[in-house]
């Protein structure tokens, strides 16, 4: 990935929390061409080596993402510009935990580029993940988001068991944003999260987790505001 130093340490500037114009809310709408250009700036102006994408409960971004990329030569480019960065799928959720600001707690997962695909993400770990909505609990997967995301936008009951397959490919991503900007993992604490995730890869054989759990210390839906205390100065 990145070349061995033989004089001591040697410090690399990594950006964990990338979002893409697959994220619900984003200023690149479906504009990937000038969101990738102006990706390439900002990692040359910051000198960035390498970057995770954080795009809530999803890996489309970072699947997109790959047509731009040469794994090869780890190089990103469009329309003539092009730099040398280092890509991990990352996937941003929200935790059905709030913080005293009333936020949700953001709790991050990477998984190694090298042994981890877009199928492999998606089949073993988002669609094992249970998603809440309105107290009810739902499979992540693309049919649960695109139901939910038409009660959201349309203002109705949430109907599973609806064929959506006939539903044009722009509502499709009305739908899924809506859907993403509203749902939380259900009856998951930390801890909780932290196990099943775990229990995912142990049931892959896998005998070294190829992951990277991060929950932020500070900034929107982080640990900061979080109450560790009550009145009686016992643990929350």
């Amino acid at each position: 990935m990145l070349s061995k130093c033989d004089r001591g340490s040697e410090w690399y500037r990594w950006d964990f929390h990338v979002h893409t114009p697959a994220s619900y809310s984003s200023q690149y709408p479906d504009n990937w061409d000038l969101y990738i250009k102006e990706l390439i700036l900002a990692i040359r102006k910051h000198n960035i080596s390498a970057f995770a994408t954080a795009d809530y409960f999803t890996i489309a971004g970072y699947s997109q993402m790959l047509n731009y990329y040469d794994k090869a030569t780890n190089t990103l480019s469009v329309d003539g510009e092009s730099i040398e960065v280092y890509i991990v799928p990352g996937v941003e959720l929200r935790l059905n935990i709030f913080n005293n600001s009333n936020e949700s707690i953001n709790f991050h997962i990477l998984f190694d580029p090298e042994n981890c695909g877009i199928d492999f993400i998606e089949e073993n770990f988002l669609e094992k993940l249970k998603i809440s909505y309105r107290g009810i609990s739902y499979d992540l997967k693309e049919r649960s988001l695109v139901a939910i995301g038409n009660a959201i936008v349309e203002g109705t009951d949430v109907n599973i068991t609806r064929d959506y397959s006939g539903v044009n490919s722009i509502d499709k991503q009305r739908y899924l944003k809506a859907a993403y900007s509203t749902i939380s993992l259900s009856q998951f604490d930390i801890n909780q999260a932290s196990k099943t995730i775990s229990d995912i890869f142990e049931t892959q054989n896998l005998h070294k987790k190829p992951y990277l759990k991060i929950i932020a210390g500070k900034g929107h839906g982080s640990l900061k505001s979080l109450k560790w205390f009550d009145e009686q100065k016992q643990l929350s």
